[in-house]
């Protein structure tokens, strides 16, 4: 399994212990070049080129990450929580099946962390470092809880 680790002094992400840099889609690619299970071929949709169809492994957690660029910028990137209720029930999902797997990932960072989020919002909290934040969202329309990590 792929791994995916965070110094958390920079903010630096780190896949399989090599530099993940993802703010270009060249960078991107570059990054992943030695990592025979990233597919580097984008699926290209009215010229947005979209990455993913693949796991990883943040802080014991499983997740399946997304890019997309267009014209070689960042448009959009997320982590798909693969665990929890959404994951298994699927499309029997319910809102609240949502809110507790969003409390569950929360109680995991803040452990693995080592702190608490720092913002709490209706859909979202921040785990606020000086590199940027930690972000854990739910999307209530796709029952999925994203991870991101948001820079300054």
């Amino acid at each position: 399994m792929i791994k995916l680790t965070i110094d958390l002094k920079s903010g630096h992400l780190f896949v399989n212990g090599s530099l993940f840099n993802f703010f270009t889609e060249d960078d991107y690619l570059e990054s992943v070049r030695n990592i025979p299970a990233i597919q580097k071929k984008p699926l290209i949709i009215n010229g947005f080129h979209k990455y993913g169809g693949f796991e990883l492994v943040f802080l014991g957690r499983v997740f399946a990450p997304e890019f997309v660029y267009k014209n070689n910028k960042l448009y959009k990137k997320y982590f798909i929580w693969g665990e929890g209720e959404c994951n298994e029930l699927e499309w029997e999902s319910s809102e609240d099946n949502l809110k507790n797997d969003r409390r569950k990932l929360i109680s995991e960072l803040t452990l693995a962390l080592n702190k608490k989020p720092d913002k709490k919002m209706k859909y979202s909290d921040y785990f606020v470092f000086d590199w940027g934040e930690i972000r854990v969202s739910i999307n209530n329309r796709d029952f999925y809880v994203l991870l991101n990590f948001d820079y300054y």
